[in-house]
């Protein structure tokens, strides 16, 4: 059986897009390069059975071979966790929560675990439980038992009562089968289709979730009341509800008070009313306070978002849904947190800054989860740029020419956007299009533009089109750019040990030295604690957005050692301090993401002696 840290290990393999030495995997795990060896060794026994293998490549490294498809069964259904602490906590917590009051005696005969284990581990869970406002009683000769509102209780149910490790599904509550839990999932279904509700399945899965920790309660006979609803609930919902609740009240033979109705009603709000967007009204402030929003996001990143009505209309009902499930405090989870932030690292920085701006106007708090779903609706939005590519055509003949290549073009290749056909000598003018590809009938010697160009024949035979798709897919994003934000004087090597310690040292020797503004050392740190700043590869970029007279700027940090980055391990540091009003190199930052996804590239980064030996490596 594999442990968790060896799945992490298969993981990496399978992410990568070059082979990884055992140092590479040593430095990305916080492990030996022995330790990364033997690992090899024993995961490729384990996984032989699924078609895969580990193979070492002479000068190169460790690469996975295998199906894909295999590769993603094993991650799903992978092994047992390295942090069984993790687990213990859960299955201790579920178990007071059904047997309360309950001993430790009584804990260690239930669960297997001895005395001393439980007790090592209850600070770790009372630590853990005042993230949900709770706190352990105890009374001699009668046991534990959580003291707290009961609407934070089940909160904290649903979180530990739903195991989704894995991208696996389990349920495990109190005095409810899975069975019971298969037919209230069953029913949410049936009835949010027959009122043709097209509700996404993470969405019926949550209302699911919640139906099911009320009957779980109801079992108990604990009980919500008045006060602890929440505020806004509306009657149709409350109607629907019904619909759903009452036939498994009966199946179940229990019998709900109406706050359990009104509970389950309030908390769907937003599923219920949240999937179809063109159907939601916004209210005019909400409207107009994402538009100034989005207005200053296109000023920073110099991305045109603010002319995309998609945007802009999502957004707004996202708010919308966003502010009342805070108004009733309804908790979100987003599984795809992960992945949104190493998929969209830079969409996520526009997440931060529109939540800042929502938390000041509104008076609440945004989580973490919340924030990758805001930064979906700017990664909906990078696809669809990206969807099509702007393509500029260059003819040497005439109108007649030029629209039989260009019809030619669209007809065989209809992702791509034709910005228009010039001739020649507005070379300059079709550049200025912001194209990614100049397409050509002639061959121009004096071209001197990143922008990849390829040449065809006057009927755009097939070995054109093959070109064009070639020159389309794999032109790398240009880097020599990047070295207008770099500064010679802000490359650091780092004696940090802690994410905290290198925060703190780069910011005050850039303060220091005049290149960042007093204030961004505080922006940084505020915005490290939204989310963390790790992009995986042992690389992080730490950062802050400033008005002012200062240029936006970056400086390099070397740790001599990985530090734990919140879910990473982190050796090479980017600390960006970025003006708002520079929106000339806001694309830049694109650039960068993509520069450090090769960790051999990363590991050479991160053994330069010299800021030349370093902007060699990067500009390479």
């Amino acid at each position: 059986m594999l442990t968790k840290i060896q799945i992490k290990l298969i993981q990496h393999l399978s992410e990568t897009q070059t082979s990884l030495t055992a140092e590479d995997i040593a430095k990305l795990m916080d492990i030996s390069s022995r330790t990364a060896k033997r690992y090899v060794d024993i995961i490729n026994d384990e996984i032989k059975n699924f078609g895969l293998s580990i193979v070492s490549k002479r000068g190169m490294g460790y690469e996975l071979k295998g199906d894909p498809k295999a590769v993603k069964n094993l991650l799903k259904n992978g092994g047992e966790s390295y942090d069984d602490n993790a687990e213990r906590v859960r299955s201790i917590l579920l178990t007071i929560i059904q047997s309360q009051p309950i001993t430790i005696e009584m804990l260690s005969g239930l669960l297997h675990l001895s005395s001393s284990t439980i007790n090592k581990l209850m600070p770790s869970i009372k630590e853990y439980l005042q993230k949900y406002s709770l706190e352990f009683a105890s009374k001699p000769y009668y046991g534990l038992y959580l003291e707290g509102e009961e609407m934070n209780i089940r909160t904290l149910l649903t979180d530990i009562g739903f195991n989704n490790e894995q991208n696996s599904f389990e349920v495990n509550l109190p005095n409810l089968s899975k069975a019971e839990y298969k037919q209230i999932d069953r029913t949410v279904l049936e009835c949010l289709q027959q009122i043709q509700v097209v509700a996404a399945d993470r969405d019926i899965q949550n209302l699911s979730m919640r139906i099911a920790v009320s009957f779980s309660r109801a079992k108990q006979k604990c009980y919500l009341t008045d006060l602890s609803l929440p505020k806004r609930i509306r009657q149709p919902n409350l109607q629907i509800i019904h619909q759903i609740m009452d036939p498994l009240a009966k199946a179940f033979n229990i019998a709900l008070k109406d706050e359990e109705y009104k509970y389950i009603a309030a908390l769907s709000g937003p599923i219920i009313h949240g999937f179809e967007v063109s159907k939601i009204n916004v209210e005019d402030d909400i409207h107009n306070f994402v538009k100034e929003r989005i207005k200053e996001i296109s000023l920073i990143s110099g991305s045109n978002y603010s002319e995309d009505e998609k945007v802009i209309k999502s957004l707004s009902v996202h708010i919308k849904i966003l502010l009342e499930r805070v108004d009733n405090q309804i908790p979100v989870k987003n599984p795809m947190l992960s992945q949104i932030k190493k998929k969209y690292p830079i969409e996520m920085n526009y997440a931060i800054f529109l939540a800042q701006k929502i938390e000041n106007e509104y008076g609440i708090d945004i989580s973490e989860d919340e924030l990758g779903y805001l930064a979906m609706h700017f990664g909906a939005f990078h696809e669809r740029s990206n969807s099509r590519k702007k393509v500029a055509v260059l003819c040497n003949y005439g109108v007649g020419t030029s629209q039989l290549i260009t019809e030619r073009i669209s007809r065989e290749l209809p992702e791509l956007e034709i910005m228009g056909a010039y001739p020649i000598h507005y070379l300059e003018s079709a550049l200025a299009q912001d194209v990614d590809l100049v397409i050509s009938t002639v061959d121009i010697d004096s071209y001197h533009s990143s922008v990849p160009l390829v040449v065809i024949d006057d009927f755009l035979g097939n070995d054109c089109i093959a070109q064009i798709k070639e020159a389309l897919y794999n032109h790398c994003a240009e880097k020599p750019k990047l070295f207008n934000i770099f500064r010679p004087e802000a490359f650091f090597k780092l004696k940090a040990q802690t994410r905290e310690q290198a925060i703190d040292e780069m910011g005050k020797r850039m303060l220091t030295m005049g290149l960042i503004h007093p204030n961004t050392l505080a922006s940084v740190k505020e915005r490290e604690k939204k989310s963390s700043t790790d992009i995986g590869n042992l690389v992080a970029v730490p950062h802050a957005v400033f008005q002012g007279d200062l240029p936006s700027v970056v400086g390099i940090g070397i740790l001599e050692q990985p530090v734990n980055w919140g879910e990473e391990n982190v050796q090479l540091l980017f600390f960006i301090s970025f003006n708002s009003v520079d929106s000339v190199n806001a694309s830049m930052f694109r650039q960068l993401y993509q520069c450090v996804k090769d960790i051999k590239l990363v590991n050479q980064l991160i053994d330069s002696t010299s800021y030349n030996q370093f902007m060699k490596i990067l500009a390479y």
